[in-house]
């Protein structure tokens, strides 16, 4: 199926040098992931063109969100740019991607627990230390050898915080409110969590298989906490205690 706008076509890279051609029904989309088009390159067809289609913007309609414009168009692509990347055991991640030393982790909640609180906590407390790779979704790439690596990506969050080379995840920590405290946690304690933080629509049995897969090579590379905390300096103390700990470790 291809779309039925009249589309403005483009051709990106994204996590590695994986090639995407987008087909965007607003010719200001292209704004939003200009860092990671190639202005020079010529698309000549939607033909397997990565495109936002109706169901997208019905959903987006429902959440509250009744605008259908480029900023709609270019967070929806999110979806189907992880759908696309999953052929390449890539996906888009709902996280934000910090990178401490040589290597990422990640925090990862439901909006409104606290990711970019903890991150800016930590920036302030470690500037010379923490930056950012994404400030809401980073590409996570499953390698052979069962690592995982973390690409930064063109959808950054409100606050569009990104900048920081990509790195090899070290852990991940997943955020719930409460009093401050910081404890491992198993992968099947963290699968539902996981699976769901992959961008995807729904849309097929083949692409729920995909996201079971790149979830288990996830959550087999590397240690996993569950922080729940109060949003203070002193729960980011404990993110920063478990970082040091675990590089000490390796």
């Amino acid at each position: 199926m291809q779309p039925i706008f009249n589309p403005h076509l483009y051709h990106g890279e994204f996590a590695g040098g994986i090639g995407i051609d987008f087909a965007f029904e607003f010719e200001e989309t292209a704004h939003y992931l200009e860092a990671y088009l190639e202005k020079d390159a010529v698309v000549e067809t939607e033909e397997g063109c990565v495109y936002v289609g109706e169901s997208e913007y019905a959903d987006w309609k429902a959440l509250g969100n009744p605008s259908r414009n480029a900023y709609a168009e270019y967070s929806l692509l999110g979806c189907r740019t992880s759908e696309y990347l999953m052929a390449y055991q890539r996906v888009v991640f709902h996280a934000v991607a910090m990178r401490w030393h040589d290597k990422a982790w990640l925090l990862t909640a439901p909006p409104g627990i606290g990711k970019s609180t903890q991150y800016k906590n930590l920036h302030e407390l470690y500037p010379e230390e923490i930056s950012i790779i994404s400030g809401d979704r980073p590409i996570l790439e499953m390698r052979e050898d069962g690592s995982v690596f973390v690409h930064p990506s063109p959808w950054n969050g409100k606050e569009r915080w990104f900048g920081a080379d990509g790195a090899p995840l070290a852990g991940i920590i997943f955020l719930k409110h409460g009093e401050n405290e910081i404890e491992p946690i198993t992968p099947a304690q963290a699968a539902g969590r996981t699976y769901f933080s992959c961008f995807q629509t729904h849309e097929s049995t083949e692409i729920l298989h995909r996201v079971a897969t790149l979830t288990s090579h996830l959550l087999k590379a590397v240690p996993l906490w569950q922080l729940t905390n109060r949003g203070d300096y002193a729960s980011s103390e404990l993110i920063y205690e478990v970082m040091r700990k675990t590089e000490e470790a390796l």
